[in-house]
């Protein structure tokens, strides 16, 4: 292999570890915004349920007192009973107590109705409060490793930099041109190894004069269809 392309390859490298350090230095924060979103739709599932579970609460509160109404009203009706001076009074009594008796159970079964929704919204409460909280660990957990991991990262990007200026300094400028667009055109893959005669970053087979110069493996030579700077294992041969 010739030493440009050694060279190249070299860079390549640093410059494919480079790119995903700076991949990861962006996916980081993307998922910490994730984990943030996750627990406020948690927090607000919660939020709506226990407003829910209040709303319910005072709505059986207020068939409870209606029951205690009845009741109260059963009893003065009951104690009327003892006064009455004839049947028609009697009667209106007993009619009295009849309507109140009729209004407290049919408060009676709209109250216990209440009660039973109360018993389900807590149920899932306790489960969106389990939610909510597992969120927030994850969130506090996920921001302590990547603080820690944010540290290394920005290590490793200033130590690869220095590393490419180093390796830089030693490829010529117009061979470094070539790679610099080979790059940039391929989304930071500048290098493709030709195999069987084709480019192993296009697929596409170079025509047959394009190959031999390849494998000839004297000058740099870009794939006609990617612009990747192609490059051969040592056992490849010209083709005649």
């Amino acid at each position: 292999m010739n030493d440009k392309i050694q060279k190249l390859l070299v860079l390549q490298r640093n410059d494919t570890e480079f790119i995903a350090v700076q991949r990861r230095m962006k996916t980081g924060p993307e998922e910490m915004v994730k984990a943030q979103e996750n627990l406020a739709q948690a927090q607000k599932a919660f939020e709506k349920k226990a407003a829910e579970l209040k709303e319910v609460q005072i709505a059986a509160d207020a068939e409870e007192m209606e029951v205690k109404q009845s009741e109260a009203e059963i009893e003065k009706q009951k104690e009327k009973l003892g006064v009455v001076k004839n049947s028609k009074e009697y009667n209106i009594v007993r009619t009295a107590i009849s309507v109140a008796d009729k209004h407290k159970s049919e408060h009676e079964t709209i109250e216990l109705q209440y009660l039973e929704k109360i018993d389900a919204i807590k149920a899932d409460l306790k489960s969106l409060e389990a939610k909510r909280d597992q969120a927030a660990a994850e969130l506090e957990s996920f921001k302590k490793e990547f603080m820690a991991e944010e540290k290394m990262l920005r290590g490793k990007a200033a130590e690869l930099k220095a590393k490419r200026k180093l390796c830089t300094k030693n490829i010529d400028p117009e061979d470094l041109e070539l790679y610099e667009t080979a790059l940039r055109r391929n989304h930071g893959v500048a290098m493709a190894l030709m195999k069987d005669g084709a480019c192993q970053g296009c697929f596409r087979q170079p025509i047959r004069n394009v190959q031999n110069q390849v494998l000839l493996n004297r000058d740099l030579i870009a794939c006609q269809d990617c612009g990747r700077i192609l490059y051969i294992a040592e056992q490849e041969e010209p083709v005649e």
